[in-house]
């Protein structure tokens, strides 16, 4: 087994996890990463959200306009 698979990610650092189902965004929460959900065509913004999201776009290309601009 991996022994890295269920500790968090050290928080010195940014981790942006981005997915577009809620189990993206929900290994994203578990790691300790910033959960950026990306409306497709299986899942709705309500779903993304509801699964944790801290982040939800609707285009994959909107998050270098907004959210992560400058990272």
């Amino acid at each position: 087994a991996d022994p890295h698979v269920d500790r968090p990610v050290d928080r010195g650092g940014r981790v942006v996890l981005v997915g577009d189902t809620p189990s993206d965004l929900k290994a994203a929460k578990h790691i300790g990463a910033v959960a950026v959900g990306v409306v497709g065509r299986s899942f709705t913004r309500a779903q993304l959200e509801a699964a944790g999201a801290d982040v939800v776009v609707e285009r994959l290309v909107d998050l270098l306009e907004g959210p992560l601009a400058g990272l």
